[in-house]
């Protein structure tokens, strides 16, 4: 049985007019040969030009169609990549401009990506799953007991930023631009120093507002139990009854604490918020002074103390947790303690 593929059923006007030709040719043979004219060799002549003609023509036109198809298809496949390169980008940017991860920002990027691996490039899929693995890592890490998300320290913010300029440089090759002279290291460099100058200028000029409800608003908008409330209520009174001249500011990101008995007035305890384990979250304010968690971590040995360095290492934060079952004032004298060692040290 003989089957016609597509190419072969394109021949078939070419065999017909081939078989047309010698037709003709043996047809008018007898005619041409009464003339006396030579005419039998022009007409072959003639029907083999024109076959040759017609064949270069067809398969011109062939390559000239297909050669279009091709470019409408790497046109549509470069828009599509374009368009879902730009979303996954600005999922990156939602979740770093608030310096804070959300299960519901984790949901969009894991959508996203999805659709990367529909048309994206191998290497730009990789880095968009690298950034989702280390922020579900971070959540994972966290003892936050809210609903809000996990707050990013300045360790993990540059970490996700290295990601998202690793996924734009990916994608960039991946689009196989013309004459592209990107250099990957350079920008991850560039991009560093411009972090560091941000956190800076966000440092100096960025106000945390006061909440108006103070510790109630505070609570709600962590949605801490009632216990919860009432560990933390006692502790910070606790705090602020002593005669260290404390006062407190409640901000939607922390509780400040505050040194009032010198002129210039100085942040020295920041509370957090309270974890899993039902703790307390607080740090001093960062110091200078490097050796300050030596000279704190006995004092402070129940509290689970540790020391977290900060912008390079030039700096450092000291960080401990209290149970609230444990925010008497009797309990919190170590911490009391402290908090006069710091403002002495750090006048």
């Amino acid at each position: 049985m003989i089957r016609f593929s597509a190419h072969n059923a394109s021949l078939i006007p070419l065999v017909g007019l081939v078989l047309l030709s010698v037709a003709a040719y043996f047809g008018f043979r007898s005619i041409f040969s009464a003339i006396e004219l030579d005419i039998r060799s022009e007409a072959l002549v003639a029907a083999f030009g024109a076959l040759f003609v017609l064949l270069p023509t067809k398969f011109l036109m062939e390559q000239e169609g297909e050669s279009r198809l091709k470019g409408e298809k790497r046109s549509a496949v470069f828009n599509a990549n374009l368009g879902d390169y730009k979303e996954f980008a600005v999922a990156l940017i939602d979740v770093l401009k608030d310096r804070k991860i959300t299960s519901e920002e984790l949901s969009t990027l894991r959508q996203k990506h999805a659709f990367l691996v529909l048309l994206g490039s191998n290497q730009a899929i990789k880095s968009s799953r690298d950034f989702i693995i280390a922020c579900q890592e971070y959540m994972e890490e966290s003892d936050d007991s809210n609903d809000e998300g996990v707050n990013l320290n300045d360790e993990q913010q540059q970490r996700l930023w290295d990601l998202t300029i690793q996924f734009l440089a990916t994608a960039r090759a991946g689009l196989d631009l013309a004459k592209d002279d990107f250099d990957f290291l350079s920008e991850k460099s560039a991009f560093s120093k411009l972090n560091d100058n941000q956190s800076k200028i966000e440092e100096k000029f960025t106000p945390r507002r006061e909440l108006v409800a103070g510790f109630d608003e505070w609570c709600q908008d962590r949605k801490l139990s009632s216990e919860q409330q009432n560990g933390l209520k006692v502790f910070v009174n606790s705090l602020q009854d002593s005669d260290l001249g404390l006062e407190l500011k409640y901000t939607k990101s922390t509780i400040s604490i505050r040194d009032t008995n010198h002129e210039k007035e100085r942040r020295v305890l920041y509370v957090d918020g309270i974890n899993k384990k039902n703790e307390i979250k607080a740090c001093f304010n960062v110091t200078e002074n490097l050796d300050f968690f030596n000279t704190v971590k006995e004092k402070l040995s129940d509290f689970s103390v540790k020391s977290e360095s900060h912008r390079g290492g030039k700096k450092q934060l000291v960080r401990f947790t209290v149970p609230i079952t444990k925010s008497l004032k009797s309990d919190i004298e170590p911490i009391q303690i402290s908090i006069k060692k710091y403002i002495a040290m750090n006048s």
